[in-house]
This record gives structure tokens, sequence and C-alpha cells, in this order.
């Protein structure tokens, strides 16, 4: 296993970590590591590091690197949006590798805003075979419904939260913590559900492979093991879509056991699609 620092982009503004296999082939699809939010490019709890070192274990490249203006990577000087130059720095990744590599082929993996982005690149360039994303878009239904809000309706807890809450609006303390609480008033946007659809369809039917991965710590947009299977049952029956769901696990592996579990999932996953 060799790992070296490449610089890409035009003018070498963008950075990532390449970890390769002692014996490469360029017949094997490479993995694109893509950043996680705000962090850098060894993933929380550097599992991006640990993925990229067990891949290439197994022969595969494995590319970690950092979006423009996230890690080392400098922000692009354009006026593009910031989902249109994602696109164009993971895009530029693959096109480092296919010149420098000859590989051809990629597996984008993220977590979180990772996921949402391998997503987005997956559907939309034809160099893509696979697509990993972990706790990504996820819609929610009845199902997902009951089992997320009927607990708090039964809790006497949530109902003298809601008291306290409702009271201090009232009197108009704490209002302005209220308002500065990030955490509270954070939400993900996903795609309309039309939309996200159609893209998966189009993923299908060009036989890219999907790893859907979901948590226990991304239990307020997934919350039971077939919640992706029920929202698109004409698709998640297809034998190049595997969805798998770890209720123990929360959204950042922190946990060993959990890395591992993770590990495990995307190797034996990796060499069944791309190997046998």
């Amino acid at each position: 296993m060799i790992e070296n620092i490449i610089q890409f982009s035009d003018n070498r503004s963008m950075l990532g970590v390449l970890t390769e296999p002692a014996s490469p082939s360029s017949k094997q699809p490479a993995f694109i590591f893509v950043n996680s939010g705000l962090l850098h490019r060894i993933g929380p709890f550097r599992i991006y590091v640990s993925l990229a070192r067990e891949l290439a274990e197994h022969g595969y490249n494995a590319f970690r690197i950092d979006l423009s203006g996230k890690g080392d990577s400098e922000p692009r000087k354009n006026s593009a949006t910031i989902n249109e130059n994602v696109k164009l720095d993971i895009k530029e990744a693959m096109d480092q590798l296919q010149q420098s590599h000859g590989i051809t082929h990629f597996v984008i993996c993220g977590i979180c805003t990772g996921a949402d982005n391998a997503y987005e690149v997956g559907f939309d360039d034809k160099r893509v075979v696979g697509i990993v994303p972990i706790d990504g878009y996820a819609y929610p239904n009845l199902k997902f419904k009951l089992r997320h809000y009927l607990p708090k309706l039964l809790s006497i807890n949530s109902w003298k939260n809601l008291l306290r809450k409702t009271l201090r609006l009232v009197n108009k303390k704490d209002q302005s913590l209220e308002q500065s609480n990030l955490t509270a008033n954070y939400r993900m946007i996903f795609p309309p559900v039309d939309k996200f659809l159609g893209n998966l369809k189009s993923a299908v039917n060009d036989n890219k492979q999907l790893l859907v991965i979901y948590t226990g710590g991304w239990n307020q947009f997934n919350n039971y093991q077939d919640q992706f299977s029920d929202c698109f049952p004409e698709v998640s029956q297809k034998p190049n879509i595997e969805v798998i769901y770890n209720n123990a696990s929360d959204h950042t592996f922190i946990l060993r056991k959990d890395k591992e579990w993770l590990i495990d999932k995307i190797i034996t996953w990796s060499n069944k699609r791309f190997l046998e």
C-alpha cells in the first residue's frame, strides 16, 4: 500500500490523498471519498482513512479529496453555485486519476452531505459505476411518521417540554437563546421525491451499483430497516441496489465496532459487485 498527496485542477488548487494497492489494476474502479460537512478528507473519526487503506488491501485505489474551500483545497474563484462547484471538484478528481493512472470507472462514497454529493455526481457522470451514500437522502412515509411521532405523543415528558417552551415564548423569556440554537433549527434539504426517484431509475437502467447505508444516528430522517424500500418499491428490488441499516450505530461511527461493521459491509459489497 502506498499513499501520496496529489494536487489537481487547472491551478493545482485542489488536494487529495491517494491510497494505492501494492498491485494496482486500472480495471477495478477507484473509490473517491467526499467531505462530510465541514470535515476534511479524513472523514468523521478518520473513517475515510480506515476505509481507503482496507480497500487498497483488496486491490482498489482510494482517493480522499478535499472539496474546494474545505481542508487543504482552495476556494474556487468563480460565480458558480456551491453544488456546481462540488460536481466540478469530483469530476476533476476523476479526470486526474484517469490521466495519471488510466482509471476509467469510479465509485463515489460519502457520509451525510458527502452522501448527497455522491448521489448527484453518480447520477450525472457515466464514469461512475457505483454509489455508496451513507446517511443520505431519506423521505418520510406513514410508517416513519408513526414511529417518529407516536412515542412523543404518548410521552408525558414530551408534553412537559412542550409546555415549558410554550410558557417561555409567552413570557418572552430565553427567546434569543431559542433562536440561536442552531441544532434545533438545522434541517437537511433533499430534492423532490419525484426527481430523486427519476434519477434512481436512470441509475438502475445504467447498471450503476448502489450500496445505500443508514444508521440509527440518522433516525430523524430514516428510522427503520425498510423505509427506503417502502418509499421506492419499483427500484429497491432491483439486483444492483442494496440497502442496509444499522440501528445501533451513530451517525459518525465513533465506536470501533461500528467502524468495523461499515468497513466490512463496503468491502464485501465491493468485491461482490466488481470482482466476481
